[in-house]
C-alpha cells in the first residue's frame, strides 16, 4: 500500500495501479486499496474500471463516504450524472459537513440542468465555509451561485 501511494502522489498512476492490483492479490478483502486504486484509474480516464474498484471498496466498507464521492466523479466521468449525483447524496448522508462532497453534487446537478437544486448546494458550501471562516471559498462560491442563478 506504501508504494502504491507514493506512485500516486508522485503522479504514476499506472505505476500504483500495478502496486495496488498486487496488494490486491495478497489482501482481496482491503477496500482501502480498492479505493486508492479507484483514484488511479480516474485519473487515467478508466472510469468504467474506476466505478468497478469503487463498488468493491463500499461492498467492503460501506460507510467510506470518499468511495461514494469518487464513484460519483468516476460515473460523472462516464456521462452518468444522475447516477453522480446519488452517489454524492450518499457521501453528504455519511459526511455531511464536507463541502466539497456539496460542490460535486452541485456541479452534477446543474450538468442536469438541475440549477435550482445546485444553487441549494453551494448555498451549503457557503454556509459550511463562513462556519469555518474560509473567505476564499465565500467568494468562489457566492460567485458560483450568481453564474447559476442567471443561468437559471
Amino acid at each position: 500500500m506504501i508504494r502504491g501511494q507514493a506512485n500516486i502522489d508522485l503522479q504514476q498512476h499506472q505505476e500504483a495501479i500495478a502496486d495496488f492490483d498486487g496488494d490486491i492479490r495478497m489482501q482481496a478483502d482491503n477496500a482501502s486499496a480498492y479505493h486508492i486504486r479507484g483514484v488511479a484509474k480516474i485519473e487515467l480516464g478508466q472510469y468504467k474500471e474506476a466505478v468497478a474498484d469503487f463498488d468493491r471498496a463500499i461492498r467492503l466498507q460501506p460507510d467510506d463516504a470518499y468511495s461514494y464521492n469518487n464513484r460519483g466523479s468516476a460515473r460523472m466521468g462516464l456521462g452518468q450524472n444522475e447516477e453522480a449525483v446519488a452517489d454524492y447524496g450518499e457521501a453528504i448522508r455519511l459526511q455531511p459537513d464536507n463541502a466539497d462532497f456539496y460542490i460535486n453534487r452541485g456541479a452534477a446537478r446543474a450538468e442536469l440542468g438541475q440549477y435550482e437544486e445546485a444553487i441549494a448546494d453551494l448555498k451549503a458550501v457557503l454556509e459550511l465555509a463562513r462556519e469555518s471562516g474560509n473567505s476564499e471559498r465565500i467568494i468562489f462560491i457566492e460567485a458560483k451561485i450568481e453564474e447559476l442563478e442567471q443561468v437559471e
